[in-house]
């Protein structure tokens, strides 16, 4: 499939990369433009004088992305998931890389009365949002947080077990940041198939 374009580029730069050490099956959501733009003027809000939509969040878009990829799950089966965010709870074993929860947009709120992040989503649509984040995360065989701060956050607010939290520092820090981790806290085996066997 052709890249699609990110703020981050992380999806392909990851694809790219685990690419290179094992065999990748994209199990990943294929959303229609008619689809899409439907969904952005139906959650469109005006704020701060411009328009802004938040349809990513809408309960809609969430469950079109949720039965997109586990239709594709049984399609084009896999030893391990890498979603990247909290897309979906699935049967097959998988990992969340995460850089954002939804408990830090509520501990935003609680010291500021509001959120910049996502401003035109409401506190308890942020609550909706964690509960659902809460259940991909408690499925999930791990949550891969791109700092130690953000792990540390996962597991003392959120609640993500120890054992479960793991960094992967994103893009260019990686290299800086694998030379002062240790060796076990840098291994991560996605590929457990060996495991079963």
């Amino acid at each position: 499939p052709r890249p699609e374009q990110t703020w981050s580029n992380t999806p392909w730069s990851l694809r790219r990369a685990l690419r290179s050490h094992t065999d990748v099956v994209d199990v990943g959501v294929r959303m229609p433009a008619a689809v899409r733009l439907s969904l952005k003027a139906l959650h469109a809000r005006r704020h701060n004088g411009g328009w802004v939509s938040m349809w990513k969040h809408s309960p809609a878009a969430l469950r079109y992305c949720e039965a997109s990829v586990r239709r594709n799950e049984r399609v084009r089966p896999c030893d391990v998931v890498v979603q990247v965010q909290d897309l979906a709870v699935l049967a097959t074993p998988y990992l969340v890389l995460q850089d954002l929860s939804y408990d830090l947009l509520l501990d935003e709120i609680g010291e500021t009365g509001r959120t910049t992040q996502f401003p035109t989503l409401s506190a308890d649509r942020i609550k909706q949002l964690r509960d659902r984040q809460l259940r991909v995360y408690e499925n999930a065989a791990g949550v891969l947080a791109m700092s130690h701060w953000f792990a540390e956050h996962l597991v003392r607010v959120t609640g993500v077990p120890a054992e479960r939290v793991h960094v992967v520092h994103p893009g260019a820090s990686a290299i800086d940041a694998a030379e002062t981790a240790s060796d076990s806290a840098r291994q991560l085996r996605l590929d457990r198939s060996e495991e079963r066997r």
